[in-house]
C-alpha cells in the first residue's frame, strides 16, 4: 500500500513538472524581442523602444532587456489600424 502511494505521489509531481514547463514553453515562443519586432513592423529598433518608453507597447523587463508578448503586439498592431474611412495626411509641399 506504501508503495502505490509513492508511485502515485511521484506521478502527481510528474505531472507538475510537466504541466510547467509546458506553460513556459507556451509563454516563451510567445515573447519577441524588440529586434524581432523591428524586424516584423518593418522600422528600426530605437522607434520599437521609443514605442515602449512612451508607453505605446507593452513590454516585459527581464534584467536589462525587453521582451514584448506577441499578443501585446497584436494589440499595438490594431490600435494603430487606419480605418478605409480615414485618409492618409500628405505633405503640403510639392516637388
Amino acid at each position: 500500500m506504501l508503495e502505490l502511494t509513492r508511485l502515485q505521489s511521484i506521478r502527481q509531481e510528474y505531472k507538475e513538472v510537466n504541466s510547467s514547463c509546458e506553460n513556459y514553453m507556451k509563454v516563451n515562443d510567445n515573447l519577441l524581442t524588440p529586434e524581432q519586432v523591428a524586424g516584423l513592423l518593418q522600422v528600426h529598433v530605437l522607434t520599437v523602444y521609443s514605442y515602449i518608453r512612451q508607453g505605446k507597447l507593452s513590454a516585459v523587463r527581464l534584467g536589462r532587456s525587453y521582451r514584448v508578448i506577441s499578443k501585446d503586439l497584436t494589440h499595438f498592431i490594431e490600435s494603430n489600424r487606419i480605418n478605409s474611412h480615414q485618409t492618409i495626411r500628405r505633405s503640403s509641399k510639392r516637388a
